[in-house]
């Protein structure tokens, strides 16, 4: 079998969120729609594009659709894992597996729909890890709302006592 660059693209995300206005039944739905607005995910034509652009000779693969796409990870050259959006939220498992089946010898890259193109090695999976974690706890959000609700009444006793409320 020939070596070649392959492209897997795997969509966490319902489809049917897209272009939706229908509203989320219950918090667990309200959160993983927030998540997926904040991660704002590129859709599948757009990722084939962008791998057909950095990738000429290369094999976009959709994980959901092609069932062959783990004997075609096994023989790669190149293995690019295209995620929809900057961090990969939702590719954790794909990357372990594919990291563990592939050929010693073959690549192992990022593209995602930021356009940034880059090596998943050991620091960039470390920094990914922590990306992910914010993302998912939503920690910075949290402690900015905290700082914010414990400094506006500074500010506005500030301003009373300035004479400017």
């Amino acid at each position: 079998m020939k070596k070649q660059v392959i492209g897997l693209f795997f969509n966490p995300w319902p489809e049917k969120w897209w272009g939706s206005k229908q509203r989320p039944r219950n918090p667990f739905e309200l959160y993983r729609r927030g998540l997926w607005y904040k991660a704002n995910p590129r859709q599948k034509a757009y990722m084939r594009t962008l791998f057909g652009e950095r990738y000429p000779r290369g094999q976009f693969v959709d994980v959901k659709s092609d069932g062959a796409w783990r004997v075609r990870v096994e023989n790669a050259e190149a293995v690019i894992l295209l995620y929809p959006d900057a961090i990969g939220l939702g590719f954790s498992g794909l990357e372990r597996y594919v990291r563990g089946r592939r050929n010693e010898k073959s690549q192992l890259r990022i593209l995602n729909g930021r356009r940034r193109d880059f090596a998943l090695d050991n620091p960039a999976r470390m920094a990914l890890g922590i990306r992910r974690l914010l993302e998912r706890t939503m920690l910075s959000e949290i402690v900015f709302t905290l700082f914010f609700i414990a400094v506006t009444p500074l500010f506005l006793g500030i301003d009373w006592v300035r004479g400017r409320t």
